[in-house]
């Protein structure tokens, strides 16, 4: 299986993945080449794929790397990479996006393409405690949703919430690779969504659901 990390990029030299991982996109254009600069990317790979912090040890993790070294970047960009991985995804595969933002249909287009193409995007539901169905891309029809639980599996007091959650799984303090080295503990449900991907549900959704009512990490 390949996992695509739609996010701040994955710091490649890290012991976690055991050249695994490798740069596919990048739409920051500051010639880092899918490299991480601001570590959300490497803690996020370091749940689906690492060795030791990982789900699925044995994955090819790529780096399509859409939020820069603040942990933002523009809707162009994240669209472009959706639109590379539709077009370049080695199958079996599975898209994590742990980002998100206000409802931006052309978003929840670009991810839909995704789905339709064979590729299976698991997306973080966002930290703002509302109702994902004013996020994107957590309200796109076909995906998996995932928000957050603390460590009495009990939904976290910032996870976003509502009909268009799929899964709930551990977001709180969360311990996984650290940019340069190491491990480091961060909480978000960026940090759920990636423990779904690393599953990777063996079937797409039945039926899509209903379509339902700037980018930062999640």
């Amino acid at each position: 299986m390949t996992a695509y990390i739609l996010d701040s990029g994955i710091d490649f030299r890290h012991t976690e993945f055991g050249g695994r991982a490798r740069a596919g996109f990048d739409a920051i254009g500051d010639g880092r080449n899918g490299a991480d600069c601001n570590g959300h990317g490497t803690h996020v790979a370091g749940t689906v794929g690492g060795e030791t912090f990982g789900v699925a040890h044995k994955v090819s993790l790529v780096s399509v790397r859409v939020l820069g070294c603040d942990g933002r970047g523009p809707w162009s960009g994240i669209i472009a990479g959706l639109e590379w991985v539709a077009d370049n995804a080695r199958q079996p595969a599975v898209l994590n996006a742990s980002l998100g933002g206000d409802r931006f249909e052309p978003v929840n287009t670009a991810t839909n393409a995704l789905f339709n193409r064979g590729v299976l995007p698991i997306v973080a539901a966002g930290n703002d405690n509302i109702d994902a169905r004013r996020v994107s891309p957590a309200s796109t029809s076909n995906v998996v949703t995932v928000g957050a639980t603390n460590r009495f599996d009990q939904e976290t007091d910032f996870s976003n919430w509502g009909e268009v959650l799929d899964f709930y799984a551990p977001g709180q303090d969360i311990i996984s690779a650290r940019m340069g080295g190491g491990s480091v503990s961060l909480s978000g449900t960026s940090m759920a969504a990636p423990h779904v991907a690393g599953w990777r549900p063996s079937t797409r959704p039945r039926t899509p659901r209903r379509a339902r009512p700037r980018w930062r990490t999640s």
